[in-house]
């Protein structure tokens, strides 16, 4: 194994765990150990002919922590190989008086073997491996070999120790690094994406403060002109009150000033706010609605039924009657909504669309006659129908504050 004067094709001798290397060679793992093993295809007119393997072993023997080389003749199936020590590798190095440190030892042959430069030559049961050492440091080269035995018997242990296991080390090792470098792109999108969305965070908040410049004192003025065109309002409408009074001879009460004029008027709220005129009451319309006579004919509730059960056709044959004369549509999405009636999640909205845009109404006119208060009271339908659409008609159509909000 010397690098002095040997017998062409000498064998080496056995190999004895007799040394303990004091710790792992520098650069043996960072060129080797971490990427699994280090692999070179020989070729020859550029076909394969054999397979030079390099890998730290993973075995049991006390104080082992070594270096293993391998070449794999394919023709043959032959295998050479050699397990060696820290200690002699280190003896090797000396023996070929190579000068340069382990860092640049391992990285020629790692370098050696990635580019296809790693020389074999085999005679009598024996390889010899030639590796030229090169350091950044020192312009020059030196050469250091390793004899490799031909081991006898090539059975599946054997197959497994020198060519299975580091070959599927270089597998897993690859596998490894594709996964650390999904991770890492997605890292770095991340701190990309955290970097763009501080950037324009930053850049809407300047324009945020460049505008907010503009808008708050626009704001207070508007405020101001606000509450003077309400006190010139309240101002107004008391001179034009006087007015009226003075017209009058006496003082009146609006309320009743209103009712000698025929009772409540829409009026504007607000000077600025838009008009609104309530849609007139069709009574003959209240009074042929079927849909109203099938609620007050469904409420109160009979004893036994439940809220459940009016969304179902009725089998009563009090009320087949004013099912079928009633519009189904409107009946059918009604009673599915009234199952709700005594929980807080009641859909307004779609009794909203089903009664098409008479929540209010129906959800009063039905509350009234679940609870028996029409009974109780004496109220008169028409009369009741009457003044339920008034109310309904004399809500605003604000996006708000509507009789839709009212019916919730």
């Amino acid at each position: 194994m010397g690098c002095g004067p040997s017998k062409e094709g000498e064998k080496p001798a056995e190999k004895k765990y007799d040394k303990q290397p004091a710790a792992d060679l520098p650069g043996k793992q960072k060129f080797i150990g971490d990427v699994g093993a280090v692999v070179m295809h020989q070729e020859e007119r550029k076909q394969p002919v054999a397979v030079l393997i390099a890998f730290v072993p993973k075995t049991s023997a006390p104080g082992f922590a070594g270096l293993s080389l391998v070449y794999y003749v394919l023709r043959t199936s032959q295998v050479y190989a050699l397990e060696m020590t820290d200690a002699e590798l280190e003896e090797q190095k000396t023996a070929c008086n190579v000068t340069f440190g382990w860092s640049a030892v391992f990285k020629s042959i790692a370098s050696d073997f990635l580019k296809g430069k790693a020389k074999v030559a085999t005679a009598n049961d024996v390889a010899t491996m030639n590796i030229e050492v090169t350091s950044v440091k020192d312009k020059t080269s030196q050469k250091i070999h390793f004899k490799l035995p031909l081991v006898q018997t090539v059975g599946s242990a054997e197959r497994y120790k020198w060519l299975n296991e580091p070959l599927a080390r270089v597998v897993l090792r690859k596998r490894q690094q594709t996964d650390e470098r999904e991770r890492e792109i997605k890292y770095s999108r991340m701190q990309s994406m955290m970097v763009v969305s501080d950037a324009s965070m930053t850049k809407h908040k300047s324009i945020v403060d460049r505008v907010m410049k503009i808008i708050v004192p626009l704001r207070e003025e508007s405020a101001r002109h606000a509450k003077s065109s309400s006190e010139l309002s309240s101002k107004i409408a008391a001179t034009d009150r006087r007015i009226k009074a003075m017209q009058r001879g006496k003082e009146q009460n609006e309320i009743d000033a209103m009712y000698e004029k025929g009772g409540a008027r829409p009026f504007q709220h607000l000077s600025f706010a838009e008009e609104h005129m309530p849609k007139a009451t069709n009574e003959a319309e209240l009074q042929a609605d079927r849909s109203l006579d099938y609620v007050k004919t469904v409420f109160p509730l009979q004893e036994g039924s439940t809220l459940e059960s009016i969304s179902k056709a009725p089998s009563d044959s009090r009320l087949v009657a004013m099912y079928e004369a009633a519009p189904q549509d409107v009946v059918d999405g009604m009673m599915s909504v009234f199952t709700r009636l005594d929980d807080w999640d009641m859909s307004v909205f779609d009794l909203e669309k089903a009664t098409s845009h008479n929540a209010l109404f129906y959800v009063t006119y039905a509350m009234l006659y679940k609870l028996d208060l029409v009974n109780h009271f004496k109220l008169d339908d028409r009369i009741l129908r009457n003044f339920l659409h008034a109310v309904q008609s004399g809500y605003h159509p604000n996006p708000y504050h509507n009789s839709t909000h009212a019916a919730d």
